[in-house]
This record gives structure tokens, sequence and C-alpha cells, in this order.
């Protein structure tokens, strides 16, 4: 393998590893992710509890 193939490659699958670490230590619930869900069921209990 060429040695700037190589190099490419190497620094390619750093930057991959560093935005998959990145990705795994969001806090998620901080960006709304899960905030949104707990959002959504409360919206569900007070507006279909006429339904029942």
């Amino acid at each position: 393998m060429k040695p700037l193939l190589r190099a490419v490659l190497v620094i390619n699958a750093l930057i991959f590893l560093a935005f998959g670490v990145l990705f795994l230590l969001t806090p998620w619930a901080a960006v709304g992710i899960g905030a949104s869900r707990d959002r959504a069921a409360a919206v569900c209990r007070t507006s279909c509890s006429g339904l029942r």
C-alpha cells in the first residue's frame, strides 16, 4: 500500500472514531430527544382523557 494512501486512511479512521465518540457522549436529554417523547405522552394523557 502506498504511504500516502495509508496516511489518508489512518487519518480518516481517526476522524470517524472521534465523531463516533462524540456521538456516544452527547447528552441526548439536553438536546431534547428524550424530552420530546415525554412531552408527547403528557399531551396525549391530557387531551385523550375525554375519549375514554
